[in-house]
């Protein structure tokens, strides 16, 4: 075999290896503003009975492929057995109202795209740990008290092989993520907060369809503003485009806030 097939085979070998990812650690491709990577001593916010989103900047047109977010089990208490489904969707941005005092951007109804994902014994996610042992709070914004000491592990969950969500670069989008438990199972999991400098409006929540009304996600203690822990993923070979697009537009967005 010559030298020039030889590298051909090995890139061939190596592209295949990438274009189905499981994981995701700091440092690969993704197609938004930034990773919105886990504070590990943040909160975590309970999907009981609710959906959960966060906005984020696309940096690139096309199809996102994976998405990957961080959680955590109330009590360090797992079942993962108890998740029936994981409902994932994408929805446009309906940008904060100027004219209203207080008023914040949400997610539209209905969304572009909506997957439901399964049980993990589907095979349409997978899960690992993440990252050392922290101490970390719990927060259900539909039930307080927050409890800011209940559980030390943070967990990936990894949507590798989505197909069909288009995206426009330079829009902004909204991930919503819902929970579907075995009513069974007391077991009780929590989407966690990011660390990341804060983009754009506050991650929401809401509890009941048409899914409409959507509440703010503030720091139950400090009524700081929360996102989410996650990271959309782009096609394997426009991951670099993507990360070059964003800080553009990040590197831009500082200057014009400096001018101002």
């Amino acid at each position: 075999m010559s030298n020039r097939v030889s590298k051909l085979v090995a890139l061939l070998i190596l592209a295949g290896a990438v274009s189905a990812p499981a994981d995701w650690d700091p440092g690969d491709p993704f197609k938004m503003h930034y990773p919105q990577l886990p504070d590990p001593n943040g909160w975590d916010v309970s999907w009981d009975n609710k959906y959960l989103a966060d906005d984020f900047l696309c940096t690139e047109t096309g199809p996102i492929t994976g998405i990957h977010f961080w959680v955590s089990w109330k009590d360090d208490l797992p079942d993962w057995g108890a998740i029936n489904n994981i409902r994932v969707s994408l929805h446009n941005d309906i940008p904060a109202d100027p004219m209203i005092p207080g008023s914040y951007s949400r997610p539209a109804d209905p969304p572009l795209f909506e997957s439901d994902l399964g049980d993990a014994a589907g095979g349409l996610w997978t899960f690992r740990p993440y990252g050392d042992p922290s101490l970390q709070g719990w927060y259900d914004p539909a039930n307080p008290p927050a409890i800011p000491n209940d559980h030390f592990s943070t967990w990936q969950i990894n949507v590798p092989n989505l197909t069909g969500w288009e995206q426009v670069a330079g829009n902004i989008y909204w991930l919503s993520v819902r929970m579907d438990m075995d009513f069974m199972s007391t077991a009780q999991i929590g989407w966690k907060t990011a660390v990341t400098f804060h983009f754009n409006d506050d991650a929401t929540w809401s509890a009941s369809p048409p899914f409409t009304i959507w509440e703010e996600l503030r720091d139950p203690i400090r009524g700081d503003s929360l996102d989410l822990a996650f990271v959309i993923v782009p096609e394997p070979a426009t991951g670099a485009l993507a990360l070059l697009f964003g800080a553009a537009v990040f590197a831009a967005r500082r200057l014009r806030r400096h001018r101002v």
